[in-house]
């Protein structure tokens, strides 16, 4: 060990060949940087919305062949499920033939309100809507103050707490 005299204080200089362990301890903070990175970036591929498509796609159709005879296709998502999903051309398309196209959207999902309750969305926008309908006479009814009543599925509950249509 070299030992020397800084402002009149021993100072000791250490080699790591000298000390074996703080080289192994470098080595070993080193290698668990290198698996945190590894884990951050494992994860945020995995929360790839483009990776969630089809899950999403089957998890929404599964929930509105409940609750009506509306069927979603979404052909492109783009972002992370964390943060904001933006997507193009998703098409609702109804059994009678009725079809709603929306050009451009962003969701964000508040997921820790959405545990506790309701499914929230904190963030949700459209733009370049596009309506189609086939309208079913039997599920319109008119009465003599020319108001107009349709039918909507009633188990559809959710929050939207910022909605822009455009």
């Amino acid at each position: 060990m070299n030992a020397f005299f800084v402002i009149g204080t021993p100072y000791t200089y250490i080699r790591n060949d000298e000390y074996p362990n703080q080289a192994n301890m470098t080595r070993i903070q080193t290698i668990l940087i290198g698996i945190f990175i590894l884990i951050v970036v494992a994860v945020n591929i995995y929360l790839q919305s483009s990776s969630w498509r089809l899950p999403i796609e089957n998890y929404i159709n599964s929930k509105l062949e409940e609750n009506s005879d509306w069927q979603i296709k979404i052909p492109n998502l783009e972002g992370n499920l964390l943060g904001t999903v933006q997507g193009k051309g998703m098409k609702f398309r109804h059994d009678n033939g009725s079809q709603i196209i929306f050009g451009d959207f962003s969701i964000k999902v508040n997921y820790l309100q959405s545990f506790l309750s309701a499914p929230t969305l904190s963030l949700l926008r459209v733009e370049n809507i596009l309506f189609s309908p086939i309208i079913n006479t039997d599920s319109i009814s008119t009465d003599t103050a020319d108001s107009l009543n349709l039918d909507f599925p009633s188990k559809f509950n959710f929050i939207i707490q910022d909605f822009s249509l455009g």
